[in-house]
């Protein structure tokens, strides 16, 4: 560093405000250098890297579903799905039921909901209403925006499972 200041050299490059890869993943600018005689000049390339700043978003707020009622268990209903903007290892997304377990099951890796139990329309709900949560962790570090949640309804649908009764008057 020259004594008034106008001369710095540095081995590093700096930037002046955040970068994001999401908005720009690259950069490409020229560095010169000038000894008074003789310049050079080379042109760098520099990539952003991902960091995991991006929370996993549903692709839904609500995801409506429908299933018959008695279906097997494991028998596939639907996905929840969601995404990440960020790329890589950042993107593994988990997901898991926050209630309703005693009916339907979800796929941790995939977001497959599933029958979990036997379920009658007649005495059990027509409608399910279910909360779902999703998160991505990478290298067990949970994701710094915390869980996402949104909400699933099922509907269950009637077959024709209960013998017609009369209830009318008995007449002779």
């Amino acid at each position: 560093r020259e004594q008034d200041g106008s001369i710095e050299i540095s081995r590093d490059v700096v930037t002046l405000s955040n970068v994001d890869r999401e908005f720009r993943n690259s950069y490409q600018f020229d560095v010169c250098v000038f000894d008074g005689i003789f310049e050079g000049c080379l042109q760098v390339s520099l990539t952003v890297l991902d960091v995991n700043d991006n929370p996993p978003i549903f692709t839904a707020a609500i995801f409506y579903m429908s299933v018959n009622e008695h279906e097997p268990v494991l028998f596939p209903i639907d996905y929840v799905t969601a995404t990440d903007a960020d790329i890589g290892n950042f993107t593994v997304i988990t997901y898991n039921l926050l209630n309703g377990t005693e009916h339907f099951s979800i796929d941790i890796d995939t977001g497959l909901l599933s029958v979990a139990a036997d379920i009658d329309r007649e005495p059990d709900n027509n409608l399910f209403i279910l909360r779902v949560q999703t998160n991505n962790i990478f290298v067990g570090v949970p994701h710094p925006f915390g869980v996402i949640t949104s909400t699933i309804h099922v509907s269950i649908l009637d077959i024709n499972d209960n013998r017609p009764q009369y209830m009318g008057p008995l007449t002779h």
